[in-house]
């Protein structure tokens, strides 16, 4: 399959792209989402 040896090699190349490209998928969906765990302070008041 493909020149990878055996079915295991193509089968971890496949599966490695396929993870690559949904980290891609979700960092571009998540890029400039607020997260609700973060809790801005606001420093200016406390001078």
């Amino acid at each position: 399959m493909l020149g990878l040896g055996s079915l295991g090699c193509a089968l971890a190349f496949w599966l490695s792209i396929g993870a690559a490209l949904l980290c891609v998928v979700y960092g571009v969906r998540n890029w400039n989402r607020e997260h609700p765990d973060f809790v801005r302070q606001d420093h200016s008041s406390s001078r």
